[in-house]
């Protein structure tokens, strides 16, 4: 993707050698993750709309004129008319500087949402990567264990076939084996 390699190249610098990079790192793929998912933009959105809230409240309301069309009943002239009414709204007692506090304050919630939303994204990430490399051990664990159980299997069966050893502890030593290749198998 061309803007994640944008945005990788504005994170790191000189820093991002190659595109696309060999190895992803838990960092770059961390910043991948800020780039692609979408509950961070909802909270930076979130956030935005907070921010504009504070100059919301912190401006003074605007004054109002209405026209209206009215009907007078029993009236010496034509029964309807027009109205004008004008609205002039005086703010006391700290009400724009308690709004506007009261916005910041949700605006700094909101900040701490993007920076929460994150750390979870982070988490995610963190334990995606974690279970990725548990899971790719283990593979290699059971390829190495299913090579020494057929190694042995081999070796059971030149026993028992020379005589030197009974049928049951070869059957037993196979079904280990097939109990190992399938765990490979679902490891896949």
């Amino acid at each position: 993707d061309e803007g994640l390699r944008r945005h990788l190249e504005t994170s790191f610098g000189p820093r991002l050698a190659a595109w696309p990079p060999q190895s992803w790192s838990l960092e770059t793929l961390t910043h991948a993750a800020f780039y692609f998912h979408p509950a961070l933009d909802t909270a930076r959105a979130r956030w935005g709309v907070a921010r504009a809230q504070v100059l919301t409240a912190s401006g003074r309301p605007s004054p109002g004129l209405s026209i209206t069309p009215a009907y007078t009943v029993g009236a010496d002239r034509a029964p309807w008319h027009t109205q004008f009414g004008f609205d002039l709204t005086f703010e006391t007692a700290g009400k724009r500087e308690s709004r506007t506090e009261v916005a910041a304050q949700r605006a700094e919630a909101e900040w701490a949402g993007v920076a929460l939303t994150a750390w979870a994204i982070y988490g995610g990430l963190r334990d995606a990567l974690a279970g990725f490399q548990f899971a790719t051990s283990t593979f290699a664990l059971l390829r190495d264990e299913e090579e020494i159980r057929t190694e042995y299997v081999s070796l059971l069966d030149t026993q028992v076939s020379v005589g030197e050893l009974a049928r049951p502890v070869l059957d037993r030593a196979r079904v280990d084996l097939q109990r190992t290749q399938l765990a490979v198998a679902g490891a896949q």
